[in-house]
């Protein structure tokens, strides 16, 4: 078999050109069956898709969760019980691109011990073959937006079942929702002791709404974060949850913005008054986002915190922009680095 190598991955494939990935394909007509797919086979790209809810992510591995989706888990490897498995469908190699596995390697995470390789289940072959990209996306418009998000930031695209699953977590914590299972109660205690540690609210929402919409946003963004661990450890009610959601997208495109004038106004320092530093309070989360920065004076960081403070006033940019205006115009984008920047500061305690 001739070794399939790439720049990138694909959902847990890799590209060989813009129609075409070369991806394992699983024979298992029980796993296609529970992802609703009409055939004998899955393909991997497909497996990768059913549990994040995205496509076009650059991953190669695979992390599922009993407790969401023990059902798989058993079609893929007949364990009756375990509290996740991980599936590596390539790796790195020396010239920095991505190397198929001619199968999977497939893998029982134990906590701090060390993962045991597994073998697949009888009933599951694979292979590998081409498919084209997959498409089937959603889309949202924010009107009420100062700036337009780029590609760079929506290159990694959602499905329903994503906004889906984000939708009942979300009113799951903002809401007084009776939580049964150990496994969920354990994640929500972990996710509201961090949570605790945030500086600032990017959306309007309690402490632990504005966290998991962070968790989510970070998680697209192709950042490490929690998501993946709360979406597999909190089992969905389908009567409670909404494919019209978009408060993460909402939260993303805040973040964007904010970053987009933090990026203007250390563009346009010159242009900033000058500050006594014995007079002013510079925000935790302005000081962690300029760090990366050379230099940033403090009249930079005096600003930006004034912008955060307009704009947490009435969660929108209104005021912010009117006053940055005096100064300056906007005329700068943010990158995808600068929003997960942002986002991390926000999430940082003292």
């Amino acid at each position: 078999m001739n070794v399939l190598v790439a720049d990138e991955w694909f959902d847990c494939a890799i590209r060989l050109d813009s129609e075409t990935i070369a991806v394992h394909e699983i024979f298992n007509p029980e796993l296609s069956k529970l992802l609703n797919l009409h055939s004998k086979t899955v393909y991997m790209s497909d497996l990768c898709a059913f549990i994040s809810g995205c496509v076009n992510r650059n991953v190669g591995k695979l992390t599922i969760y009993w407790h969401v989706n023990g059902d798989i888990i058993y079609a893929l490897t007949g364990i009756l019980h375990c509290v996740k498995i991980k599936i590596e469908c390539g790796e790195r190699i020396a010239d920095g691109r991505y190397r198929l596995y001619e199968i999977p390697k497939l893998f029982l995470m134990r906590g701090q011990s060390t993962p045991m390789e597994l073998k697949w289940k009888h009933a599951v072959g694979i292979a590998t073959t081409n498919k084209p990209l997959l498409t089937h996306v959603l889309t949202d418009v924010l009107e009420t937006s100062p700036f337009t998000l780029p590609d760079t930031l929506l290159s990694v695209q959602e499905l329903s079942i994503f906004r889906e699953r984000l939708s009942y977590i979300y009113y799951v914590l903002g809401s007084d929702v009776d939580i049964v299972a150990r496994t969920e109660r354990e994640i929500f205690q972990k996710c509201a002791e961090l949570a605790r540690l945030q500086q600032v609210f990017l959306i309007q929402g309690n402490i632990m709404e504005n966290f998991v919409l962070v968790q989510a946003c970070l998680f697209q963004l192709g950042a490490d974060g929690l998501w993946e661990e709360i979406s597999g450890s909190v089992r969905p009610r389908p009567e409670l949850m909404s494919s019209a959601f978009i408060q993460h997208r909402v939260m993303l495109n805040n973040c964007y913005c904010i970053a987009v004038i933090f990026n203007a106004i250390y563009k346009h320092k010159l242009s900033l008054p000058t500050v006594e530093r014995s007079h002013e309070t510079v925000n935790r989360v302005v000081q962690e986002y300029y760090k990366s920065y050379v230099n940033a004076p403090l009249s930079v960081l005096v600003c930006a915190t004034k912008v955060l403070t307009l704009f947490t006033e009435e969660y929108n940019f209104k005021s912010a922009l009117v006053f940055v205006s005096q100064f300056f115009q906007v005329d700068v984008e943010a990158s995808r680095a600068d929003v997960i920047r942002l986002f991390l500061a926000c999430l940082k305690g003292d």
